[in-house]
This record gives C-alpha cells, sequence and structure tokens, in this order.
C-alpha cells in the first residue's frame, strides 16, 4: 500500500500537515483529504507537486 504525507509551503519551508492521506480529490476550489484513518480536511490549496518516489503531495494554500 502506498500511501501519502501531505505538506504546505513555499520555497524551500515545508510544514507536514497530515500524514497516511490515502485519498485526495478536488471539490471546487478546495481540497478534501482524507487519511487511512478516516480523518478529513478541506483545504483551499493548489497542488504545487506530487512526488511519487518520496510519496509527499506539496500544497500551497490560497
Amino acid at each position: 500500500m502506498c500511501l501519502a504525507s501531505v505538506q504546505k509551503g513555499k520555497g524551500t519551508e515545508k510544514e507536514n500537515l497530515l500524514e497516511e492521506v490515502a485519498l485526495i480529490r478536488f471539490e471546487g476550489e478546495k481540497l478534501l483529504v482524507r487519511t487511512l484513518f478516516g480523518e478529513e480536511r478541506a483545504i483551499k490549496a493548489k497542488i504545487k507537486e506530487i512526488d511519487f518516489m518520496n510519496s509527499t503531495v506539496l500544497i500551497e494554500e490560497d
């Protein structure tokens, strides 16, 4: 199973928001992020990078 962590950041600074992310869905201007354990978060952000090798998704909040 390949789960990801969601990080937010600009430039070289990054902050982990959620780990063990199993789903990311676009809902209008927001991203609905759900973890393996059922925790959900709606974040007004854009995806900047998806790194499959390191299982990370980098977002930039609006």
